[in-house]
């Protein structure tokens, strides 16, 4: 998908992040596409500051299908337009996102991502996950987890007598 979407847009520089473990070989031929290898957690939002757009090029498996990618919310979160390709945890995302099932629709995506990006959809963006961080998290599930124990039957013991 990646070497693609990489041929197709030639004027677009590609930057991947983090460790491969895939074959990357046709994708390092590629003058448009860099490796930046494995960074620091804390260097992330310096990237991401500089990004046009995320993406999440996963292939679609069983497991990609039951996976919830965490690099959706960072993204989302830096304000940034989001292509990915088709998995239901995205897609409940959607329209904060796009999601694409074709290479051509990932290109199509990718390319309206770009065009239509704005200051105001980046502050909207990286709004609608103020919920979605880890305190917001166990907060959640602190209710949840008091609203079970509150309907539970207490037990009680018998008595001796």
């Amino acid at each position: 998908l990646m070497a693609h979407v990489a041929r197709r847009m030639p004027e677009v520089s590609f930057v991947i992040v983090g460790d491969c473990r895939i074959d990357v070989s046709e994708l390092k031929r590629l003058p448009n596409v860099h490796f930046t290898g494995r960074q620091p957690y804390a260097a992330l939002p310096a990237y991401c500051a500089a990004f046009d757009v995320g993406l999440i090029p996963f292939v679609r498996t069983s497991m990609t299908d039951n996976v919830n990618p965490i690099k959706l919310r960072e993204y989302l979160s830096a304000g940034l337009p989001v292509v990915s390709t088709s998995m239901p945890e995205v897609r409940r995302f959607e329209p904060l996102c796009r999601v694409a099932d074709t290479y051509e629709e990932f290109v199509q995506s990718l390319e309206t991502a770009l065009a239509e990006d704005s200051v105001e959809a980046r502050r909207d963006r990286s709004r609608s996950m103020e919920g979605e961080t880890w305190r917001a998290k166990v907060d959640l599930l602190g209710t949840i987890v008091a609203g079970a124990t509150q309907d539970e039957p207490r037990a009680t013991v018998p008595s001796s007598a």
